[in-house]
């Protein structure tokens, strides 16, 4: 891609453990963390679609009195603005309270402020509206924990160094073929773009501004325990459903002596930086997950508990090595 050789090589994301556990047990976020109207609507339609499948746009726009689905649908692809006259019936849907209601009002007239002056103004009126006890993560932190934690973030910015790239939420859903709503989708772009990970080039198209994100090595977070297991989980799809000739699947099971462990990992390492360098090219046309699993199969001698008439046979060598299937 053009400029690449001018993007920082890896941007790291590193997040409290402790307040990230508080916001996974709320299960929500709080309209008082966003300065978007527009992301927050986003967002809790996001939820509703996890929450049940049978959701639908036209459907809810009916229950809550919207005027036209086709207008919300417009809104949440980002290519209307929200407006004051909507307030009463997304309140409605959404299930605000009042106090709740005044800051989503105030959230969409900063939105559409038309004036540097106007949008101080309603800035500080939405501080004024924020309860003085609202203490819960800013939304960067929920995005920095989010995009760390599902694998279709980096795959949305591998996606835009691809010769042909994305420049709306319905293409790259479409390249990407995941189980991933469209409005998660439009979600993940959203959040990218607000972490500086993402913009658009000159043609509208976006682009990442970094070549990959990372967390510091043996960070033992919730997120990026999630992310591989998403991405072992997607590994085993791909053995049933993609074709042997798309893919290589390499395993073995070996015997070494803890001493070695850390030179095992050092040697992982050096080899997915290499193996980085090696394929990437400003011609790629394909977006694929390279996975490295490296872990214990024997319990330590103190955890080991013998069980009796286990009725199998076990035979040991040093190496046993599964060729691709």
């Amino acid at each position: 891609m053009e400029g690449c050789s001018q993007r920082p090589r890896n941007v790291h994301i590193c997040i409290a453990a402790p307040r990230i556990r508080v916001y996974l047990g709320r299960m929500k976020t709080s309209i008082y963390q966003y300065k978007s109207a527009s992301r927050f609507l986003l967002d809790r339609v996001v939820e509703k679609q996890k929450l049940d499948q049978n959701f639908s746009i036209r459907k809810w726009s009916k229950e809550m009195g919207f005027p036209s689905h086709s207008l919300l649908a417009m809104v949440l692809q980002g290519k209307r603005n929200l407006t004051l006259k909507q307030v009463p019936f997304l309140s409605k849907g959404l299930n605000l309270s009042t106090p709740e209601k005044m800051f989503f009002q105030g959230l969409i007239q900063v939105e559409n402020a038309k004036t540097k002056e106007e949008k101080e103004w309603c800035e500080l009126w939405l501080s004024e509206l924020r309860p003085k006890s609202e203490s819960a993560l800013t939304i960067r932190e929920i995005d920095e924990y989010s995009a760390i934690s599902d694998w279709i973030h980096p795959a949305l910015l591998a996606l835009s160094d691809t010769s042909e790239s994305y420049s709306d939420a319905e293409t790259a859903a479409k390249k990407l073929n995941s189980k991933h709503t469209l409005n998660e989708v439009r979600v993940a772009i959203d959040r990218l773009n607000s972490l500086g990970l993402l913009q658009r080039d000159s043609n509208a198209v976006y682009r990442a501004t970094c070549i990959r994100m990372t967390t510091k090595d043996d960070v033992a977070t919730r997120g990026v325990r999630e992310y591989h297991k998403q991405c072992a989980t997607l590994a085993a799809e791909m053995l049933e459903s993609q074709n042997r000739h798309e893919r290589e699947c390499q395993s073995m099971a070996i015997a070494i002596p803890s001493s070695k462990i850390s030179q095992a990992k050092d040697l992982i390492r050096k080899f997915r930086a290499q193996f980085s360098a090696a394929m990437g090219s400003e011609h790629a046309d394909q977006v694929y997950q390279f996975n490295l699993h490296f872990f214990r199969l024997t319990e330590n001698p103190s955890e080991i508990v013998l069980k009796e008439s286990e009725g199998a046979d076990t035979k040991h060598s040093n190496e046993v090595l599964h060729e691709a299937i």
